[in-house]
């Protein structure tokens, strides 16, 4: 069994740890601080953890992470999407396919609030799709 529990909360934001229940013994991994689980994901091997920080009521960034449910260990995120595990950039939607992580992230220059901002008034738009191939 899996859970994720919340613990350190202000008004939204908690710190958070994934925990796994098996064979009478419990585990935990911190998996985020400061933030608010928004979604989900799981294939066969993997749960993907998608976190949110917001910044008043009009800008919200997220990170990922991907727990290996066979060794019970984060998975290390590669390179070319490490920025995407950082709360710099809004990550709207994340979705497996196969061994894949399919990401959609923000096609954003710059990282600045006035930015992000800008991003979410034009309806989410433009998006970039990343592909995060889990082993």
């Amino acid at each position: 069994d899996y859970a994720i529990i919340k613990y350190s909360c202000g008004s939204k934001l908690c710190d958070q740890l994934f925990i796994e229940h098996k064979d009478g013994n419990v585990e935990s991994i911190p998996v985020s601080e400061g933030s608010m689980l928004l979604d989900y994901k799981q294939n066969n091997n993997h749960v993907a953890l998608l976190f949110g920080r917001n910044e008043g009521s009009e800008v919200l960034r997220n990170k990922v992470e991907v727990i290996d449910l066979h060794t019970f260990e984060k998975v290390p995120v590669p390179s070319d999407v490490a920025r995407f595990n950082s709360f710099d950039y809004p990550i709207p939607s994340l979705e497996w396919e196969g061994n894949s992580l399919i990401l959609s992230v923000a096609d954003i220059k710059d990282k600045s609030f006035e930015t992000v901002k800008k991003w979410y008034e034009n309806q989410q738009q433009p998006v970039n799709i990343l592909t995060w191939n889990v082993k």
